[in-house]
């Protein structure tokens, strides 16, 4: 019989073993005791409110609703929080200030006993010490602390429902080096043959971060185990006993079964989950031939498992949920998936590709939510199914009535989810299954295999033993990882865990074995002095990410040396709490406006779920780094590859987004310069937008119903100034101790002298850290550079440069510390992007002596030289996400240094800038043919070029005549002309091609370059065909371009007649003869494009040149349409249709634009409905391809319009040329064409009999475009007299301003009538006379 205080022993031992394994759950179990507690004393407390009763059971309820929902009332959350130290720390501190709060409230609510009473606590069952009166007053302070508390844990929620993985240095494991990582991918690339690279990849980090789980899980297990009655641990032969089970088991038909261990989102803790209820069973599918069963326990007695015991992968007590059966074979099959999570995303796109999921479900429902499946909706009727609500709206008008009140309801009601048809093959294997689930099950065997071989070879669960190893061996061998892994050296990126904010522990409990705080000893923390509010303020501040969605973009880090700024992030903070609001943080250069937004995000981010940061000094960045959104929100259009049709679908879907988001744009020149990027309906969005701008108090042409709030950031206070000053040059000086400081008052007299501006005061910091001289000797050499001040000249131009006074003083003292090749980079960067400038752009094998500094082979020198400017807070180092390191420079040093540079200095600098930057960006194609490949290499470095074509553009004039000795002209006119050419092969909006080309234009004319070289050819070429590209206004200009380009190509290939010579005589005769389509010199052009086919036949047959003769049959079918020989146009489309299938291998997006032409020769020939089938049929395919914001598929829906309306059917036509409009409001297409649209539309409703008021607004909307653009139509256009029917000619004049093969006839008059008023060739001269002078 056990005595009394033996049983009293064992109890506690064994609380403070389940305390030591769940620790969490322990501490929750403290909180619920406690505010049990707290309810049962108010309500015992006859004196107490009803409110403050209330308000402790609101308090107990949350709290229970927060321990079911994250795991803590069961040992689910310490297990998940396994792997995520950090943020189990966070919660655990959390839990013990939440259970020292209610404890100060449980005593602070004791009943004051009146006379007679007898003092009594209901929950312990005995009499209770008397209290002070005044002690009640304080439990409403407590109970409201305590629920801000609770209510800080729910915030916690999403973060701990799906806990983010921690990278741990453990560079010590041989499983950690790049080696063993490489081994491991090679040896998945040959057990899974089919698989892509990147999934090759992925499995390779899934592998180590399994190890790596396991290792933490392994480190931070308790020392001693206790077991307890009726519990049994792991035998040593288990490995054995597994196998022997795993193959007796393996043909069992329910084998996939399973029950849920542990908490998955919405299920609850022992919730059933099978694989799936519809998968093929073990038994019934051939696909399951050759797995091998997962290795698991079973105990000594030969039955499944112990009721209880130590899970010893992740050293859990399961079942981890109280069950009356103990734990079932299938159940702990599951568990030990949950704990390796095998399940990757097997598609190479995926923007979660390394998430790892614990379940099947879990895994494969991302799939077919994300990759396999899209959003239908499905007519019951007709059996169809439509791809956008719009479209099945539309059917419903045209094809039955409805009630239009019942809409919603029918939407609803018919929308579907529709696999996507991406086929049944193992993206592993290559093996074809049967059917989806069939595929489901034959992965994820796949996937479960090669987790298991991530369970370690030794030191876990007695594996030496000489019975258990051969198995380990054997099986490690059929994984492939047969022998012991070597050592890696592996970059981690340790999460950065903030400093605890609060610690503490519960009175009589002993301290965790798993490590929670950091002070081996946790005392609890007073906050008598520190306001809650601003305590979980901080707590959240400092959260390191966790409470973003796991798939949030990266932000810039934090400045742990930030201060100040405190009544600015309010103003901020007050501007944005309400949704649609632009807030511009302006001040001058250096005055801290980004590291100001920075902080606002890290204080405030728990505010928003999404937080995206735009860089927006150069467009191309800004486009970029905007696009990206995408990745991270649903778009709706995951297929499109068009920067402006990702662009819009970014602003469309933020403006749709039903969470809180934030944008920030850093660094905006100007208005206009992000104005694309902000959401129409900002103001009825839950989105915000910071911006920052050295533009001033605001930024101008904001709309007013756009609510801008300005806030101006002046210099630093004294305090702060002087704060930051002292603590950065001593980093280890605690703030209150500040006036202790030798050099106290000296600091205010260096802050002040640099205006306390933020930028000047950390130049100080650095060049004091480098020089290592006292405040009082920097004062000294700034006296000493007042005193011999340099000539007003001098100031008055750097002022006029911009350059700021403050900076330029700081630059002329600290360059004294400076090394001379230090110096040389500073130079370098200067006419760099500041935002970004790789590594990879500046080091590399140089062959010039100028570049010696920044050969590859002088690592040492190079890290000194960033060291040094780094210390001297000259430039910032920061990550990329391909783990490259990236420099960036203030923009306002950059102006610095190129007006301090004398021109041999400057010439010197500029040319090692632009060897470096020819070195990486491509050269255009010789024969001007983009090449896909090089697209994203130029996106790349673009910047650089854009940044180094501004910096030549604003000096050049300044340093001409030195720069130019130093760099050859023609070298850097071939640089911009690449650039332009970037820019029309990439058909990105984000960069202005013309002024490229117009840069290298005039180097090339400022030294006479000759005029029939070839360069100057590509120039004129490209320049033409973007000015086409331009619209209606441009149209000549571009004409005139492409005849000069075409003449300098013939006087070319007729001194030398190469191939290459001829391909680009002919790409430009068949440019200028589209050209002189738009003018309907279809004559002219017919004779171009009859001698390119003369050509291209001699080249050899048509079937071996199919991309130069679909041209020809696709453009030469215009002339024959013009000469009325409709059938022989329909053949040659037909022909080109042909090769331009074969030249593409398929049918893509210049295959539909080939085949809208054909619809387009079928409206004119009067077959309506085959015009009207084709674009129905090229609208479904642009929508697919191109997505709904883009030009093409825009044009397309008004196309489709049109014709539905020449068909008769107007609800059809104005439904899609609505859409149209609608569409155009998104996206930049030529205000030709949107003009159009609304005229036609309200033509389509005058013959509706609508209102006239609304008819009349839309042609007005629609003569403002026309009246700017009608002076460049046709003379026979133009007269009112010829066409009396005024919206027939309206319509025409609108037509005539789209292209040839853009749009121009999906109108049924306008062909005909010009037609019959051919110009004379004496009136052409005159319209392209007129046109040149408009």
């Amino acid at each position: 019989m056990p005595t009394a205080s033996s049983t009293k022993a064992e109890r506690i031992q064994q609380s403070q073993v389940y305390r030591a394994k769940a620790p969490i759950a322990a501490r929750f179990e403290d909180c619920s005791q406690a505010s049990t507690q707290l309810t049962d004393a108010l309500q015992a407390n006859r004196h107490g409110s009803d409110e403050l009763r209330t308000l402790a059971q609101h308090c107990k309820d949350r709290l229970g609703f927060w321990g079911d929902d994250s795991g803590a009332s069961s040992r689910v959350l310490d297990h998940n929080l396994a792997c995520s130290p950090t943020l189990m720390r966070q919660t655990d501190a959390l839990l013990v200030e939440l259970n020292s709060t209610l404890e100060k409230a449980v005593t602070a609510s004791r009943t004051p006993l009146l006379e007679g009473d007898e003092p009594f606590d209901l929950q312990k069952g005995k009499p209770v010490m008397l209290l002070p009166e005044d002690e009640d007053a304080d439990a409403a302070m407590y109970l409201e602390e305590a629920l801000e508390i609770v209510d800080c844990l729910v915030k916690l929620l999403v973060a701990l429902r799906d806990p983010m993985e921690e990278d741990e240095n453990l560079e010590a494991q041989d499983w950690h080096s790049a080696e063993w990582y490489h081994q491991v991918k090679d040896r998945a690339a040959v057990q899974f043959p089919k698989a892509s690279q990147t999934l090759i990849q992925r499995l390779g980090r899934s592998h180590r971060r399994r190890k790596q789980n396991l290792h933490l899980r392994e480190r931070s297990k308790p020392v001693e185990r206790h077991r307890g009655p009726g519990r049994a641990d792991i035998p040593s032969n288990w490995r054995r006993r597994l196998r022997e089970r795993a193959d007796k088991r393996s043909n069992l038909a329910d084998s996939d079964a399973g029950v849920s261990t542990i908490q998955s989102h919405q299920d609850t803790v022992m919730t059933v989950q099978r694989w799936d209820d519809s998968q093929t069973s073990v038994a019934n599918s051939q696909l399951a031939s050759g797995f091998q069963q997962p290795i698991q326990p079973v105990t000594d007695a030969g039955n499944d498992l112990a009721d209880c015991f130590d899970c010893p992968f992740c050293h859990s007590e399961v079942p981890l949920a109280v069950t009356a059966n103990g734990l079932t074979f299938d159940e702990w099959r599951v568990h030990v998936f949950i704990d390796l999570k095998p399940y990757i995303c097997t598609f190479d796109k995926c923007q979660r590709g390394d998430k790892a999921f614990a379940t099947r479900k879990e895994w494969f429902q991302h799939e077919l939510d994300f990759h396999r499946s899209r959003t239908v909706w499905s007519c019951g009727m007709c059996r169809k199914n439509f791809r956008t609500e719009k479209e099945f709206v539309g059917h419903l008008k045209s094809s039955r009535e409805f009630d239009p009140q019942s809409l919603a309801l029918i939407l609803e009601n018919c929308k579907r989810y529709a696999q996507d048809d991406l086929g049944t093959q193992c993206p592993l294997c290559g093996t074809a299954c049967g059917s989806m689930w069939d595929l489901e099950d034959h992965l994820g065997r796949h996937l479960e295999k090669y987790a298991l071989g991530a369970v370690p070879e030794d030191g876990m669960m007695d594996e030496e033993s000489p019975e258990v190893k051969p198995i380990v061996e054997e099986y490690l061998l059929d994984q492939g990882l047969h022998q012991p892994p070597p050592s890696m050296d592996h970059k981690t990126v340790r999460a950065q865990s903030p400093e605890l904010l609060v610690t503490g522990h519960v009175a009589g409990t002993e301290r965790s074995d798993v490590s929670m705080v950091d002070d081996p000893k946790p005392q609890e923390v007073s906050r008598e002095n520190i306001p809650l509010g601003e305590k979980v303020q901080d707590y959240l501040r400092n959260m390191p990410g966790q409470l973003a969605h796991h798939a949030q973009p990266k932000l810039p880090p934090q400045d742990k040396g930030f201060v100040g700024r405190e009544a600015d992030l309010r103003k901020i903070h007050d501007c944005l709490t309400a949704t649609g609001q632009i807030c511009t943080i302006t001040g001058r250069g250096g005055s801290g406006k980004t590291a100001t937004a920075i902080e606002y995000l890290y204080r405030y981010r728990g505010e928003y779920q999404h937080i995206f940061w735009v860089e927006s000094e150069t467009p191309g960045t800004c486009q970029q780094r905007y696009n990206a959104i995408a990745e991270f929100i649903e778009v709706g259009e995951r297929g499109v590859v068009d920067e402006s049709s990702i662009t819009f679908s970014v602003k469309s879907a933020l403006s749709k987004l039903q969470d809180r988001w934030l944008v920030v744009f850093d660094n905006v020149n100007a208005w206009p310069d992000i104005s694309r990027y902000i959401p129409r309906n900002l103001p009825l969005s839950k989105g915000s937008i910071l911006i920052t701008s050295r533009s001033g108090p605001q930024l101008s042409g904001v709309s007013p119903h756009q609510h801008q709030v300005g806030i101006g950031l002046d210099p630093w206070s004294l305090d702060h100034s002087r704060e930051f000053l002292l603590t950065s040059i001593s980093p280890k000086l605690e703030r209150t101790k500040l006036q202790e400081h030798e050099e106290y008052d000296l600091a205010e007299t260096v802050v002040n002298v640099v205006d306390r501006l933020p930028l000047a005061v950390s130049m100080v910091v650095g060049y004091i850290k480098v020089s290592r001289c006292t405040l009082a000797e920097f004062i000294e050499m700034w006296d000493e550079r007042a005193a011999s001040k340099r000539s007003k000249k001098r100031i008055e131009a750097a002022l006029e440069a911009g350059i700021d006074n403050t900076i330029d003083s700081l630059w002329d003292i600290g360059i004294r510390e400076v090394r001379a090749n230090c110096r040389k980079l500073l130079d370098v960067l200067s006419f760099l992007d500041p935002e970004s400038i790789p590594k990879s752009l500046l080091v590399g094998d140089h062959e010039e002596d100028y570049l010696d500094f920044l050969q590859s082979n002088e690592r040492i020198q190079y890290k000194r030289m960033i060291e040094q400017l780094e210390r001297q807070r000259l430039i910032s180092v920061k990550p990329t996400d391909d783990g490259e390191p990236a420099y960036s420079i203030h923009r306002v040093l950059q102006q610095k240094i190129q007006f301090d540079m004398d021109d041999y200095s400057y010439a010197d600098a500029f040319r090692k800038a632009f060897r470096l930057i020819r070195k990486k960006f491509p050269y255009a194609s010789p024969t001007q043919v983009p090449n896909a490949s090089n697209l994203e290499h130029c996106s790349r470095y673009m910047p650089h070029v854009y940044s180094f074509d501004k910096v030549y553009r604003e000096h050049f004039n300044d340093h001409n005549s030195a720069a130019m000795k130093e760099t050859r002209p023609e070298d850097l006119a071939q640089l911009f002309y690449d650039a332009g050419f970037y820019v029309w092969a990439g058909q990105t909006t984000a960069y202005d091609g013309l002024s490229f080309l117009e840069a290298a234009d005039n180097i090339l004319n400022q030294i006479n370059f000759d005029p029939n070289a070839k360069l100057r050819a590509d120039i004129h070429c490209m320049t033409g065909l973007l000015l086409l590209n331009m619209g209606y206004a441009e149209r000549a200009r571009g004409t005139k371009r492409l005849q000069k380009a075409l003449q300098i190509r013939k006087n070319i290939y007729a001194k030398e007649d190469t191939l290459d010579n001829d391909i680009l005589l002919q790409n430009a005769a068949n440019d200028y003869a589209l050209s002189l389509m738009n003018e309907y010199r279809f004559e002219e052009a017919g004779k171009i494009l009859k001698d390119c086919h003369r050509r291209y036949q001699e080249w050899g047959t048509e079937d071996s040149n199919p991309f130069e003769n679909s041209k020809f049959y696709g453009n030469y079918s215009a002339v024959l349409l013009w000469d009325g020989r409709i059938e022989k146009a329909i053949e040659y489309i037909n022909r080109c249709l042909a090769y331009t299938e074969r030249f593409t291998e398929g049918k893509a997006s210049q295959y539909y634009r080939r085949l809208f032409w054909l619809g387009n020769i079928l409206l004119q020939s009067g077959d309506t409905q085959a015009a009207l089938d084709i674009h129905l049929e090229v609208l479904k395919e642009r929508l697919r391809l191109q997505g709904k914001h883009n030009e093409n598929t825009i044009l397309s829906m008004y196309a489709v319009g049109a014709a539905f309306h020449y068909r008769g059917d107007l609800p059809s036509a104005i439904e899609h040329i609505e859409q149209s409009i609608e569409a155009a409001k998104n996206y930049r297409i030529p205000p030709e064409a949107y003009g159009r649209a609304h005229y036609h539309l309200a033509l389509l409703y005058g013959e509706l009999g609508a209102d006239e008021a609304k008819v009349r607004d839309l042609k007005a909307e629609a003569m403002k475009i026309l009246n700017e653009f009608a002076h460049y139509a046709p003379p026979a256009l133009r007269d009112a007299a010829a066409v009396p029917d005024e919206d027939k000619r309206m319509m025409m004049i609108f037509d005539d301003m789209q292209g040839t093969f853009q749009g121009r006839y999906t109108g049924h008059s306008l062909l005909k009538y010009m037609r019959g008023v051919k110009p004379k060739p004496k009136e052409k001269e005159q319209q392209q006379e007129h046109q040149h002078h408009h």
